[in-house]
């Protein structure tokens, strides 16, 4: 049966649950972050909330250079 939020569960408890059951156990055993990705889209699909944030693989010039002064 697949995983799903109990009526009154909050997302932590959700989470305790549904992480340790979608990384499993074996040779087909899950990353972590893997499980964590799957269960988010579970909760987000059955009680709704925020899309991940999209992330750019490139810094702006900006950032570059706070990065390279930090660096130092």
């Amino acid at each position: 049966m697949p995983m799903k939020p109990h009526k009154n569960e909050d997302q932590a408890s959700f989470m305790g649950r549904c992480v340790p059951d979608m990384i499993g156990t074996g040779p087909n055993k899950r990353p972590q972050e893997q499980a964590v990705a799957i269960c988010l889209g579970i909760w987000r699909q059955e009680r709704g909330g925020p899309a991940p944030k999209k992330q750019t693989a490139f810094l702006d010039a900006r950032a570059a250079a706070e990065l390279a002064k930090a660096l130092k």
